[in-house]
């Protein structure tokens, strides 16, 4: 038992030092706003070299007609590119402190694609309106 703890332990440090370990596999986590209606899942580490994907599930109400506009920090997206947005928004901008991304209708599911930009602490904010609303809070590692 203790040879096979030790062998899984080499596996990992070899597997990270050859770039084949992906620190998010093992670190990912959700969470929801207050409501229950907004939930995000994302991984609290990841790798410089390695892209990081948000997924955001949007529990749409039963009158909500029009648009979906999600907002994402901009102090946030500064630290990151964004590679892939899927679905694809109709448009996207900035508004003051937010990045707000427009679809058509809600999509249920939202997956964006980023590559960090900088090492450390990354703090970030998604929201549908300003009470549906998730802070998280990213390490990005070399």
């Amino acid at each position: 038992m203790r040879n096979a703890a030790w062998l899984a332990l080499v596996v990992a440090v070899v597997g990270a030092a050859a770039g084949r370990l992906d620190p998010a596999r093992f670190t990912r986590t959700t969470t929801e706003n207050s409501r229950g209606d907004l939930r995000l899942e994302y991984s609290r580490f990841g790798a410089a070299a390695m892209p990081i994907r948000l997924r955001l599930f949007v529990k749409s109400s039963p009158d909500a007609d029009g648009p979906l506009r999600v907002r994402l920090s901009a102090r946030y997206t500064r630290r990151m590119r964004i590679d892939r947005i899927s679905p694809e928004p109709t448009t996207m901008q900035e508004d003051g402190e937010d990045v707000v991304f427009v679809f058509l209708r809600a999509p249920g599911a939202i997956e964006l694609d980023l590559q960090p930009l900088d090492l450390g602490r990354q703090e970030g904010r998604i929201a549908v309106a300003s009470e549906r609303s998730i802070d998280f809070t990213q390490y990005v590692v070399p």
